[in-house]
């Protein structure tokens, strides 16, 4: 801070160990650098700053405007100007962290074409954040609020798509990120088309039926997959493991081998490269075979149970009439 006729005052104040919302007033600077905060107000003459972090306040006597010179880390925090006991605005100050790559910390995905798709964000420490997107020729969506706290690790926000998901998409979506601690300032952007981030659920595996050494998969997309299944088709892609050395196999058709034990399913969209979804639960293959047997026999038991009850009855009604 420049010399000047500025007197401090230690104050004890609760600790803060991060911001739990975006500041009503926010100034942001990079370290080293300067910025001057003025304070809004119609009063006539010179006002008391104070500036408040990690529990101390300094009071700082000084006019409307208040000039920080060569910013380090102790001077982010809250600036207050006042009247005495009146206070009349504030402004946060934080120092911005340099931007990296995204791809690990930031990640959007969607089920399907719906009007809504989800985002996790990696915040490393930082206590409040908040999204947003935009195209080209567009207005920004409204801003969607998360907050974290400690060391969570990631925060997912559920944005709304402003315009059909059906529509050609001739440019990316932009999607900005602004997160903020009690000292720092951090922002994060990242460009895809919504076709490129569509990944479905876990397909169904359905029945399983044998052709010859071969058998035939019915695999069925998620319950939350956009319909009608023959405009919205998937690809799907079938592992298995082996009965007799447990080795593993991958079918990109729903045709597999018949000395199986376990099989499992992912699917994807066709016809953009967007990710695969999950796998689905193994499906044991001996443990179906098995069922099927035990009906078999459990069958085999009714019937023969019934048509020795049927004789017997027959029995004892020509005993009765024989009486």
């Amino acid at each position: 801070m420049p010399a000047g006729s500025w007197y401090f005052l230690l104050l004890s104040l609760p600790s803060v160990w991060g911001l739990s919302s975006f500041p009503r007033h926010m100034e942001v600077s990079k370290v080293e650098n300067s910025v001057t905060i003025t304070c809004s107000t119609d009063l006539a003459g010179e006002v008391t700053w104070k500036h408040s972090r990690d529990g101390e306040e300094i009071r700082i006597i000084k006019g409307k405007s208040l000039e920080l010179l060569n910013l380090e880390e102790p001077d982010a925090g809250e600036y207050s100007c006042w009247d005495g006991e009146r206070k009349l605005n504030s402004t946060y100050l934080l120092l911005e962290e340099e931007e990296v790559d995204t791809k690990e910390a930031l990640v959007c995905s969607a089920q399907t074409y719906s009007c809504f798709f989800t985002c996790s964000w990696s915040l490393n420490g930082y206590t409040a954040a908040r999204l947003r997107y935009q195209r080209d020729g567009q207005d920004p969506s409204p801003w969607v609020y998360s907050e974290a706290h400690g060391e969570q690790e990631a925060s997912v926000f559920t944005l709304q798509l402003t315009s059909s998901p059906f529509t050609e998409e001739d440019t990316p979506m932009i999607l900005t990120g602004e997160a903020v601690s009690s000292t720092h300032y951090m922002k994060r952007t990242l460009q895809f088309f919504f076709r490129d981030i569509v990944k479905p659920d876990p397909p169904q595996l359905g029945l399983c039926k044998k052709q010859g050494n071969l058998l035939s998969v019915t695999v069925q997309p998620a319950a939350s997959w956009a319909k009608p299944l023959s405009y919205f088709q998937l690809d799907h892609q079938i592992e298995f493991i082996y009965q007799n050395d447990g080795t593993t196999g991958l079918s990109n058709s729903t045709t597999v081998p018949g000395d199986i034990s376990n099989i499992r399913a992912r699917s994807r969209e066709p016809f953009v490269p967007s990710p695969w979804s999950q796998w689905s639960p193994w499906k044991n293959m001996r443990m179906k075979r098995k069922m099927s047997d035990r009906k078999k026999e459990m069958k085999r038991l009714v019937r023969t149970s019934e048509k020795n009850n049927i004789l017997y009855c027959r029995k004892e009604k020509k005993k009765g009439k024989a009486e």
